[in-house]
C-alpha cells in the first residue's frame, strides 16, 4: 500500500497482492493465477477465525494476526465488536478526500491500522490512493467553440502568471494565441494561399481580318457618270487632254567609233 519512496508510510505486517480490478488487496502472491481462489470465509459466519492463506499453500506466510470473518465474508483482524451493528460512520459529516480512521476513536479495543484512508466519492473510508483524490485538470476550452476567449491559467490558481498574449480556443480544444486563420477550415486557408491563376496563351494563330481595298477614282467618277441626272448626261462631254508620251532622251555620250576592217 504504502510507496517505496515514502518514508512516512507504514506498511502493515500483511501479505498483499493485485487482483483481478487492479486493486492491491490483502491475499497471497498467487490471487490472480489460474487456480480456484481461495476463500478464507467460504461457509463461515461472522466472528469465526479465518486465515488468509489456504492451508495446500507453501508460498504463502500467514502473519501472526489473529482473524475472523466479519459481516461482509472478509477475513479481516479480530476485534471484539466485530459483528456487532456499529454506528460508527468513519466519513459522516465529512467531505471527499478527508482523512478517516476505520476504528471509532472511542473504542479503545480496534486498533488503527498505519495506512492513510480518505473518504472517496461515496463517503467510504478508503484506502488514500492517489487515483481516489486526483483532482481533475484545468480544461480552458471545455465547452467553449472556436475562437472564444481562454486563458492558460485556471482563474482560481493564485499560484499560475497568465502572459499578455491574447489567446482563443481553436477547433481542437487547445488554447493558444489569437490569429486569423485560428478558426478556418484547411481548405479557404489553402485557396486563400494559392496564386490567382492565369491563362495560358493560345496555340491557335489570330484570324486574320479582311483589309479594306480603297476604291478607285476613276471606278467612282465612272459610277457617278452612269448615275447622273439626265439633266447632265445631256451636256456635251469634253475629251479630256492627253500628255504626250514621253520620248527617249537623246543620249548625250557620243558613239565610239568602230575600227575600219583590213
Amino acid at each position: 500500500m504504502c510507496d517505496p519512496d515514502d518514508k512516512d508510510c507504514v506498511e502493515t505486517a500483511d501479505i498483499k497482492a493485485c487482483d483481478a480490478k487492479g486493486a492491491c488487496v490483502t491475499g497471497n502472491p498467487g490471487v490472480c493465477e489460474d487456480q480456484p481462489v481461495w476463500d478464507p470465509c467460504a461457509d463461515k459466519a461472522c466472528g469465526d477465525g479465518c486465515n488468509v492463506c489456504a492451508p495446500d499453500d507453501e508460498d504463502c506466510a500467514e502473519t501472526d494476526v489473529i482473524k475472523a470473518c466479519d459481516a461482509q465474508g472478509q477475513c479481516v483482524p479480530e476485534t471484539p465488536d466485530l459483528c456487532e451493528p456499529s454506528s460508527y460512520d468513519p466519513c459522516a459529516g465529512k467531505d471527499v478526500c478527508d482523512f478517516c480512521t476505520i476504528c471509532d476513536p472511542a473504542d479503545p479495543n480496534c486498533a488503527e491500522t498505519l495506512v492513510v484512508k480518505v473518504c472517496d466519492e461515496s463517503l467510504q473510508c478508503v484506502v488514500g490512493i492517489p487515483e481516489v483524490c486526483e483532482e481533475p485538470g484545468w480544461a480552458p476550452c471545455e465547452d467553449k467553440p472556436c475562437g472564444e476567449p481562454c486563458t492558460q491559467c485556471d482563474p482560481n490558481d493564485p499560484d499560475c502568471a497568465e502572459d499578455a498574449v491574447i489567446k482563443a480556443c481553436d477547433g481542437k480544444g487547445q488554447c493558444v494565441p489569437v490569429s486569423d486563420e485560428l478558426c478556418e477550415s484547411p481548405a479557404t486557408t489553402r485557396a486563400a494561399a494559392s496564386p490567382p491563376a492565369t491563362s495560358a496563351p493560345s496555340a491557335t494563330p489570330p484570324t486574320p481580318t479582311a483589309s479594306r481595298t480603297p476604291r478607285s477614282r476613276s471606278a467612282t467618277r465612272t459610277c457617278s457618270a452612269s448615275t447622273s441626272s439626265p439633266a447632265s448626261a445631256s451636256r456635251p462631254t469634253t475629251t479630256a487632254r492627253t500628255r504626250p508620251a514621253a520620248t527617249t532622251a537623246r543620249s548625250a555620250t557620243p558613239p565610239i567609233p568602230t575600227a575600219p576592217r583590213t
